[in-house]
């Protein structure tokens, strides 16, 4: 690339400190964004922990510290506990960045017996590159399976046209449309990681990824701004630390922006802490929309200012702390094809079904199946337990522990019927006769979503009572 600017110099401590810096405003960002989205209008623990989240995510917006961020990461795997097993990718991924970030301030304090904010971004920088080049990768391999690529049953379909029927735009038919649109989306996605780890397309695959998820975000409808927003700050550690330095100064010479930004994304926190109300609720999405899109134009922008040439980055993990969140990460990608688990594992948005040794995957047309809990799920034929009549004749299937532990909080007389999606076996039971409930962890981490037992696989873009 030529004709760019030419990259600031490096200026060790002080460009570490300022990179930094921007990152943490980011992570604040990201914070609020999630909790605008995801309103926790509840008046105990977990709704007093998100409000807290959400007033510090806002304070690092506008002063940036990395001992501030320490706790913040804190309260994100507080969350992260509270809202699984109903929990976003996106958030769990930002669970594991909250550990490389907590990890990082240990690692710091416990080498040299003081804080150090380079040793702390030396840390958490490369872990976070690692953590993204993971993550969206598993997740856009996901996507190459029969039921993304058919003609009708493909979620990049379906979401193409809530986000315009959300602007009152025609909607795609299927055919041909949509299998282009399929192959499009699966390209972008397979090449923003291609893109990413080579230092002289680095800065094409920065502006690909921020321009592909901006748009996605502003679906009116949704609230996938909560997911961009852990793409521009995990994309962002991609820049080089001259780069972001020089994004901080400008940030620091328009600290009214920040500031700016900062109240609103307080006023979003204590707004989703209140949203119960319905006119509460209603201001406050049209408001993160707005203060969406001003961060959006923020960070773009200065994207776009980039000097060509290579972006060279760490992409080296530093520490043992480091080495074992990314192997669980990538564990957690694997799980769909090890059937350790479907629930938040990279698969999103994606049409994958992995059950019982089989998969729709183009490539990985077989499973190794760890566990055999899918071996025999049911399918519910009549249901008197609430919550289970959207089960029937839905053609979608629940694994018995997961049907089980939804019954454990159902009335214990309630009667249903089932069907085995192998043996064919149809039984008719009551809730307390199969009620089991499962150990907490194993029901907040290790989730096998419910999995349609029809062909071409639909579009899964909601989470059904029993998972």
């Amino acid at each position: 690339m030529s004709g760019g600017r030419n990259r600031p110099t490096a200026g060790g401590r002080a460009d570490s400190l300022a990179a930094s810096n921007w990152f943490i405003r980011l992570f604040g960002v990201a914070i609020v964004a999630h909790l605008a989205g995801n309103a926790t209008p509840v008046m105990a623990t977990r709704g007093f922990v998100a409000l807290a989240a959400g007033l510090v995510g806002a304070l690092l917006i506008a002063l940036p510290s990395w001992r501030l961020a320490t706790l913040a990461a804190g309260l994100v795997l507080a969350t992260v506990f509270f809202e699984a097993p109903v929990v976003g990718n996106h958030w769990l991924v930002a669970g594991f960045l909250s550990l490389l970030i907590i990890g990082g301030f240990l690692r710091t304090f416990g080498s040299t017996g003081q804080l150090d904010s380079e040793r702390w971004w030396q840390t958490v920088a490369p872990g976070g590159r690692l953590l993204f080049l993971l993550f969206y990768g598993f997740s856009a391999l996901a996507k190459l399976n029969s039921g993304f690529f058919h003609s009708e049953a493909s979620c990049g379909l379906f979401y193409a046209n809530e986000w315009l029927a959300s602007w009152r735009l025609p909607e795609l038919q299927g055919g041909a449309t949509a299998v282009l649109l399929a192959v499009v989306v699966a390209t972008i996605e397979l090449s923003v990681p291609i893109l990413l780890l080579r230092p002289v397309t680095r800065r094409w695959g920065i502006l690909l990824a921020y321009a592909f998820h901006t748009g996605i975000a502003f679906d009116l409808d949704q609230h996938f701004y909560d997911f961009t927003s852990i793409v521009l700050l995990l994309v962002t550690l991609f820049w080089s630390d001259a780069d972001l330095a020089a994004a901080e100064q400008l940030g620091r010479r328009w600290s009214i922006v920040a500031w700016a930004l900062a109240g609103g994304a307080a006023g979003l926190s204590v707004a989703s802490f209140l949203s119960s109300q319905s006119s509460v609720r209603s201001a406050m999405e049209a408001a993160a929309f707005v203060w969406f899109a001003l961060v959006a134009v923020v960070v773009i922008g200065l994207a776009v200012r980039l000097p060509g040439g290579p972006i060279n980055v760490d992409l080296r993990p530093a520490g043992v702390g480091s080495l074992v969140v990314l192997a669980l990460v990538a564990l957690n990608g694997l799980s769909p094809y090890l059937e350790v688990k479907t629930g938040t594992s990279f698969n999103m948005y994606s049409n994958l079904r992995t059950v019982d040794g089989e998969s729709n995957h183009f490539v990985i047309r077989r499973t190794l199946p760890l566990r055999d809990e899918q071996n025999d799920a049911v399918t519910i034929i009549a249901s008197d337990v609430p919550g289970l009549a959207s089960y029937v004749d839905s053609g979608q299937a629940l694994t018995r522990t997961r049907l089980a532990h939804y019954l454990s909080s159902s009335a214990p007389d309630a009667a249903l019927t089932v069907q085995g999606t192998t043996s064919g076996v149809i039984e008719t039971t009551t809730a307390s006769e199969l009620a089991d409930r499962l150990p907490l962890l194993q029901d907040k981490f290790v989730l096998f979503r419910a999995f349609s037992v029809d062909e071409p696989v639909p579009c899964q873009p909601r989470w059904l009572p029993a998972s």
